[in-house]
């Protein structure tokens, strides 16, 4: 199966408002030189889910994605525009991996000391099976 960060990724990718804001700028990982905005999944916790007697096929991950910008106005409306892609999203990849989102955790803010850019993390849950 497809890592939770890679999923997530694509599900951002193919979002129109998202992709207006950003680019393509959305990896796994940021440089400290990296062009603003920004968005950076990285994945928190990740598992199997298990019924009675077996696995149930369905893997559940929690994510951060961070929402890096100049201001703290153009990396709050970037974390708005991902919410909106992600809260109780649906998506089914090319091999049939089916997958689920929801906001979950997290949604907090930082700012670098030197007020050199704004970053607001939020938290979701992503399964996938398939």
């Amino acid at each position: 199966m497809t890592s939770a960060i890679t999923l997530t990724i694509a599900m951002l990718k193919a979002n129109v408002p998202v992709g207006a804001i950003v680019s393509d700028r959305i990896e796994p990982e940021m440089a400290k030189n990296d062009q603003l905005p920004r968005i950076v999944v990285r994945q928190a916790s990740g598992r199997r889910t298990y019924g009675l007697a077996k696995a149930t096929g369905l893997r559940e991950a929690r994510v951060n994605v961070l929402c890096a910008a100049k201001t703290f106005t153009a990396a709050d409306r970037l974390a708005s525009a991902v919410i909106a892609a992600l809260e109780n999203g649906r998506h089914q990849t090319a091999d049939g991996t089916r997958v689920k989102t929801f906001q979950d955790g997290d949604d907090t803010g930082t700012a670098e000391p030197n007020g050199s850019s704004f970053t607001r993390i939020v938290g979701f849950r992503v399964s996938a099976s398939g």
